[in-house]
């Protein structure tokens, strides 16, 4: 059983601190793949700062599928982590053009 696994595990037996103990592991001992299909599944369930954390580390290695995260039908960058979908900080916007360089974005001029 990998640290993925491990985290989901704890989870659904509600022990958060377990959790990210195996979260911590995961992201630095499990696969590439493995992290990615970790990220998509905490993203569903609401571990938004979670899956960011693996997404942003994932960014060199999947640039197709992480720019899909971050690009929404060529509108302006949202933050996906954020619960009310705000728009990202200037902060946040520079480092995700930074990471995703090869991302088709146009920010429009207008809000």
């Amino acid at each position: 059983m990998n640290n993925s696994q491990k985290m989901l595990e704890a989870i659904d037996q509600q022990d958060l601190a377990k959790a990210d103990s195996y979260f911590q592991k995961a992201v630095d001992e499990d696969s590439d793949e493995i992290l990615l299909e970790l990220a998509s599944y905490l993203e569903g369930i609401g571990f938004y700062p979670q899956a960011r954390q693996i997404y942003e580390k994932l960014a060199p290695v999947f640039p197709e599928v992480i720019c899909d995260r971050y690009v929404l039908d060529q509108r302006i960058i949202l933050n996906p982590f954020a619960s009310s979908k705000a728009f990202a900080i200037d902060s946040d916007i520079t480092r995700i053009f930074q990471l995703f360089k090869g991302c088709p974005v146009r920010v429009p001029a207008v809000l």
